[in-house]
Formats: structure tokens, sequence, C-alpha cells
């Protein structure tokens, strides 16, 4: 890499790896995992690489994630919102399924507000999560 910080952030505190997540890059976020950027780094809302994965609606992804022991099931942002919610987010339905059978979550998991995953599909037109839940 050139002499650029990769793990400078933004003004959110976003970095290039954050970034390649919510791009739903896997391939990216590879390459800046193999060159030791911080996967541990949060956004100024406390979203993590797990939850961006998730947002990305990216199944391989949250694959690769796994694969290198990084993916996080527990993980949540400032607000207690979780995968389930992040991952409804996106239409894909093949992932929302996956993580819930996956990780053994509840459908209806709360967030601090007592929003669940139903409301930000909802929210976010995810028609084809709105209709499996």
């Amino acid at each position: 890499m050139c002499d650029v910080p990769p793990d400078q952030p933004d003004n959110s505190n976003n970095t290039a790896l954050l970034y390649s997540a919510m791009g739903g890059h896997s391939d990216l976020v590879e390459f800046l995992v193999e060159r030791n950027c911080n996967t541990s780094q949060l956004n100024c809302e406390g979203v993590s690489l797990s939850l961006l994965a998730c947002q990305s609606g990216e199944l391989a992804l949250v694959h690769k994630l796994e694969s290198l022991n990084l993916f996080s099931p527990d993980s949540k942002d400032l607000y207690r919102s979780g995968i389930m919610y992040y991952s409804s987010m996106n239409n894909n339905v093949e992932l929302f399924k996956y993580l819930l059978n996956r990780y053994q979550l509840s459908i209806d998991i709360k967030d601090r507000a007592h929003r669940i995953p139903l409301h930000s599909a909802s929210w976010c037109a995810s028609s084809s999560v709105v209709e499996y839940i």
C-alpha cells in the first residue's frame, strides 16, 4: 500500500475496511484484513465490521468473516441494534434466514428503542424479509 494509513478514519470514524464491508466487497475486506487493518474499529454509531457486513446483504462477506474468525453474532451498535436488525435492511431474505438459523436468534429481538427487525425491513422496503417475517 502507499503511504496512506489504511486505518485512517473519516469524520464518521469509518475506515477503508468498514467502507469495504458496507459495500459488501469480500475481496477488499480480505485484502485489508491481510494487511493488518484494525478489525475492531467502530464508527461513530458503534457499528462494527460484522454489522456492516450484514447491512450490505452479502452472504459471501458474512461467510468470509466467519472463516477469518472475525464475525461476531453478538455485535450491537450504540442503539443495541444487532445483526438481525442490520440484515433486515437489504432485502436479502437468504442472509436473514441464514443468520436466524445459524445463530438461533429471536426474530423479534428489540433494540433500545424497542424496534424489531420487521420495523427496519419495513422502513427499508425489504419486501422479501417483511414477507418472511
